[in-house]
């Protein structure tokens, strides 16, 4: 989550008009790059383990900094034995107190649950 959302995001200015497509764009890539680690870490495991029976679900959410604090919570029902998450938080914003200028400055949280499919 971290590399693609660091790697795509680091020269970008926010556009309302682009960033949904933008977010579905890392979804897709966050989806491709998780399930290329989980195909790789499925073949060096014992077949008891069924990797193929977890379902992902991937989110991004992006938006304008302006100054304002922005909390992200979600909520579902899952079983904390076999269910997961990971989630990384990107800003292209220097932590600078005499940083005034916001314009174009992204904020964009990547999450990825992983929930077991029986």
């Amino acid at each position: 989550i971290e590399s693609v959302l660091n790697d795509r995001l680091k020269d970008e200015e926010y556009d309302p008009n682009k960033s949904p497509a933008l977010c579905e764009e890392l979804a897709k890539s966050i989806r491709y790059r998780v399930k290329g680690i989980v195909l790789q870490f499925k073949s060096n495991l014992i077949d008891e383990v069924r990797l193929d029976r977890y379902k992902l679900a991937i989110q991004v959410v992006m938006g304008e900094i302006k100054g304002q604090g922005l909390r992200i919570t979600s909520k579902c029902l899952w079983d904390p034995n076999f269910d997961n998450w990971a989630s990384y938080t990107f800003s292209n914003v220097i932590n600078d107190l005499k940083l005034l200028n916001y314009t174009g400055k992204i904020h964009a949280t990547g999450m990825v649950f992983g929930t077991y499919f029986e």
